[in-house]
């Protein structure tokens, strides 16, 4: 079952509960499946009626059920198409609990009819199918009323178009009597065969006053939760004229797709950057981060926390947003060929001192002098304990027989792919928007120069205004 069978069977459920509580349409031996049939305005809702006061069955009423569905109903075929698969799902659901059920409905395709014929074979459940028809007479005289009293000429023409059908005139025929369209005497059928007389009645002309309901305003922000292959598309987002075709076909309410665009910030709903996420779970996440939460709680001037991160410094410039005149895109020139530089850095948890160092590699030997320069700097502290990723230099064999002969550092490696418990992470990010990111250096002595600079002024981070300073 998709996700929007799911929800249509869950909302027909809920209004289907008053009505198990109150008819208790259990059968003594066997379930029982009858289905009405005939054209609206017959009669089959009366019959039914009248066959429940004898014999308590379970009725899915699908003038009733559609309007759960559908706001406001158009009657369209994959409407119908969508009430009719909900209804079937129950229909099968109750039968196999030993309920009967009582079908009213249209029923006149011998499409939809085989359903029911495949639901009473896999539930062993008798099916009983009624056909309900009314005196030609009786429905003539009526439309001929339409045609005479009503004040609405389209109303009028709609009837007409009935009665000369039912005169054997074909669909081709009745559109040039009438002057219309063949498809528009389709559309006058196939209304009329599905809700009767009621059908024929012409649809107000203009947009409804209220087109944004409350009931379009959270399917829009469903649907904006959800993925458009949910519902068969191949698109992998959502645009606001899918959303307006998606709500058209569930609501039956048009809406055009400005309309959405305009409606969407409203809703507190923007158009913004997808942030990339990987599946894989570290099974030991709970462990780290009740560890690293422990030590930030218990840190002090003998065992100060540092966060220890990597930064990698490009020639090649970063390309990022930036002020320019409108229709004059600015230019950053490149090297060519890329020279990388490396930066080792330790951020205290609580002052905000940042130690750091440089080198040509990004290795195990660069953890190291970051490693000696922190035991410089904190010589009075017992215990130094740095939160580091899971990157290799942190986990190798020099680094491991380092850490053997220097017992004042203790490592808490932070979560698999959780960048984001890493303070640092933020100061990298800082030091490239604000140096690296559309830089016009010539040469990485250049570039390093202008890092230096950044990284000598950057404690205490945050709060140290580094991004106003001046050469």
């Amino acid at each position: 079952m998709d996700d929007r069978l799911r929800k249509d069977v869950d909302s027909l459920r809920a209004v289907l509960e008053q009505d198990l509580f109150t008819a208790q349409p259990r059968m003594p031996q066997q379930p029982l499946l009858v289905a009405m049939c005939g054209l609206p305005g017959t009669g089959k809702s009366y019959f039914a009626a009248k066959l429940t006061g004898q014999v308590p069955f379970l009725v899915l009423e699908t003038d009733r059920l559609r309007k759960v569905l559908v706001e406001h109903p158009k009657y369209t075929t994959g409407e119908h198409r969508r009430v009719f698969r909900s209804c079937y799902y129950l229909i099968e659901e109750y039968l196999s609990n030993g309920y009967s059920v009582l079908f009213d409905a249209t029923n006149l395709n011998e499409e939809f009819r085989s359903y029911l014929y495949d639901i009473s074979e896999s539930t062993g459940t008798p099916l009983a199918v009624v056909h309900v028809t009314a005196p030609t007479d009786t429905v003539r005289r009526r439309l001929k009323q339409v045609v005479r009293k009503s004040k609405d000429s389209n109303h009028s023409r709609r009837a007409n178009a009935m009665l000369l059908l039912w005169e054997g005139h074909s669909k081709s025929q009745v559109a040039r009597l009438l002057q219309a369209a063949r498809s528009s005497v389709d559309d006058w059928l196939r209304r009329y065969e599905m809700i009767g007389e009621a059908g024929l009645i012409p649809e107000r002309s203009g947009a409804p006053e209220t087109t944004v309901t409350d009931m379009l305003r959270r399917r829009l922000v469903e649907l904006v939760g959800e993925q458009p292959s949910v519902y068969g598309y191949h698109r992998s987002r959502w645009s606001s004229e899918l959303l307006a075709i998606q709500l058209e076909e569930e609501l039956g309410v048009a809406i055009h797709a400005s309309t959405v665009r305009r409606l969407l910030p409203k809703l507190s709903v923007c158009w913004n950057r997808a942030r990339p996420t990987l599946c894989i779970k570290d099974p030991q996440k709970g462990r780290k981060m009740r560890a690293i939460r422990r030590a930030l709680k218990q840190a002090d001037a003998e065992q100060p926390v540092f966060y220890v991160d990597e930064a990698d410094v490009d020639l090649n410039p970063r390309i990022g947003s930036a002020w320019m005149p409108r229709g004059k895109q600015t230019t950053v020139p490149t090297p060519g060929q890329n020279q990388k530089r490396y930066l080792a850095g330790a951020l205290h948890s609580e002052t905000g001192q940042v130690v750091w160092v440089e080198g040509e590699k990004k290795n195990t030997f660069l953890f190291i002098r970051l490693l000696a320069a922190l035991r410089k700097a904190y010589r009075r502290a017992k215990r130094l304990i740095l939160i580091v990723d899971n990157y290799i230099i942190h986990k190798s064999h020099i680094a491991q027989c380092f850490l053997r002969h220097n017992r004042k550092f203790k490592l808490l490696f932070q979560p698999v792919y959780h960048p984001w418990v890493n303070k640092i992470e933020l100061l990298w990010k800082q030091l490239h928007d604000n140096v690296t990111r559309n830089h016009r250096h010539n040469t990485i002595n250049q570039l390093m120069a202008a890092v230096r600079c950044f990284m000598m002024n950057i404690s205490p981070y945050p709060g140290s205004n580094v991004a106003l300073l001046k050469t």
